[in-house]
């Protein structure tokens, strides 16, 4: 079994490079889409031995990325984005997974590192990034595009795998070095929902990057949708993010009742989803119920996530729970 990586790249050299050379002993070929850089960009993938080829970006990202694939070559594709690389040692899982196994598609974690002024370091996620390569099988989606329901038609089957990818993006508020990756985003979101209203998936992300703008009223009308939509066949992390991210809102405003009361549904779906643990944990310990606090803030530090500008604060607030804790009991 062969493996094509597909890319999409624009003005990425700060960080092309540290991608490609992770794929090194995983892939066969190296397909990169350029939608019009302007830096060193292009002769850095041509340095790895990558086929380039130019695309005329039209705010469509499932067409650049099924560019992309027509041009691979291989029995598998591997989808990765410049700002993104592969774990040491999963080259070899990319390896041995498609040679043994059946299945049509394969999950891998996505590890998205996060600002150092963030509560927690890190926030892992699953994401179908690999897939036998078929020409029924391509990406639908102007934004946060899915290859999935296509693998599903063909009569394909999923399975997970431990590869990991590590994804930085995040951790700047920019994308290509310069413009906001939220403002970028909400006119192709704006679009799509328009053209599929009851999605929940493009109300998550509406509501997503409405928060990131500051547009709070926004984002809390179309997070509220998630959970009120019919979501059966959304991903249960995307509704327990959606949860928790309401709970930041009631917060903002002070509605501790309002973020315990979403917290605790993303903790239903995801028991050690960390920042429903911290919220859960500020909330209660407002309410002045310092048990309950004490043993969410506890599940915070125990998993190790917390960001660095975090750590002191979350060592002060279970000290102040189990003080007040244990006086509470004594009443």
């Amino acid at each position: 079994m062969t493996v094509s990586a597909c890319l999409i790249v624009k003005n990425e050299s700060l960080v092309l490079e540290r991608c490609l050379s992770s794929l090194s002993g995983a892939v066969d070929e190296i397909v990169v889409v350029d939608t019009g850089s302007t830096d060193a960009t292009p002769e850095i993938a041509a340095r790895f031995g990558a086929r380039v080829s130019l695309f005329e970006w039209r705010s469509d990202f499932a067409a650049a990325r099924n560019f992309g694939i027509d041009a691979a070559t291989c029995d598998w594709v591997l989808i990765i984005d410049a700002d993104e690389y592969l774990e040491a040692g999963s080259q070899d899982q990319v390896r041995a997974i498609v040679e043994r196994t059946d299945a049509d598609g394969i999950t891998v974690t996505q590890r998205n590192l996060l600002a150092s002024d963030d509560l927690i370091q890190s926030a892992d996620s699953r994401t179908l990034r690999l897939f036998r390569r078929r020409d029924d099988v391509r990406y639908a989606g102007i934004i946060h595009e899915d290859v999935g329901p296509a693998i599903a038609r063909s009569g394909g089957r999923v399975v997970g795998s431990s590869i990991v990818i590590f994804h930085d993006g995040y951790s700047r508020p920019t994308t290509q070095g310069s413009g906001s990756r939220a403002e970028r985003n909400l006119p192709l979101l704006l679009q799509a929902a328009a053209e599929a209203p009851l999605d929940p998936y493009l109300q998550y992300q509406l509501g997503t990057t409405h928060q990131q703008l500051g547009r709070l009223a926004e984002a809390q009308h179309h997070l509220a949708q998630v959970l009120q939509l019919p979501n059966e066949q959304l991903n249960p992390e995307v509704i327990a993010n959606a949860a928790v991210r309401l709970a930041q809102l009631a917060m903002v405003e002070r509605h501790d009742d309002r973020v315990v009361q979403y917290a605790g549904q993303a903790l239903v779906l995801e028991p050690n989803h960390v920042l429903a643990h911290y919220l859960s944990g500020i909330a209660l310990t407002r309410l002045g119920r310092f048990a309950d606090a004490h043993a969410h803030l506890v599940a915070v530090k125990s998993s190790g996530k917390a960001g660095v500008s975090t750590a002191a604060e979350l060592d002060a607030l279970i000290a102040y729970c189990a003080s007040n804790r244990t006086r509470q009991a004594y009443r």
